[in-house]
């Protein structure tokens, strides 16, 4: 039977002389890819987050005319005031939107949030103090049970 794979029956692949004429081996569906597969991203590169896609809208009011579609979230800015949204519908299309204000703020007056409280030590007791309190307490519980 004739195979238009390789028209020389009996040769091996690359019995020319030379290596010319070198005939292509025939398809297997199930050989492995051989050598290193190209990749999307090289191993240094980070993947580069895409920004907030923002909805521009002339006012607050036209904030809630912004449609969201079932199950995504969106993000709404208003160009006339310092307001914006996030719109957010659930897997049946009822949208909730949460507002925030831009507010401009002094860095330096802000107490930062990873310091302590200030503690008014005043209105601890001392050691005396605690210890004649366990004194009185334990007095009162022999007492009731010698009452008992």
């Amino acid at each position: 039977m004739f195979d238009p794979r390789n028209p020389y029956p009996g040769m091996q692949y690359g019995a020319f002389p030379g290596g010319m004429g070198m005939m292509r081996p025939p398809f297997n569906p199930y050989a492995q890819p051989q050598g290193p597969q190209p990749s999307m991203q090289s191993p240094d590169e980070t993947p580069v987050q895409e920004a907030v896609p923002w909805i521009y809208v002339p006012n607050a009011k036209d904030i809630y005319q912004v449609t969201v579609q079932p199950g995504h979230t969106v993000w709404v800015m208003s160009q006339n005031e310092p307001v914006f949204a996030v719109r957010t519908a659930d897997s049946k299309g009822k949208a909730e939107t949460e507002m925030f204000r831009f507010e401009a703020f002094d860095p330096d007056a802000v107490q930062l949030t990873n310091q302590p409280p200030q503690v008014d030590v005043t209105q601890f007791v001392t050691r005396a103090e605690f210890n004649e309190l366990v004194r009185r307490l334990k007095g009162a519980e022999q007492q009731n049970e010698s009452s008992v």
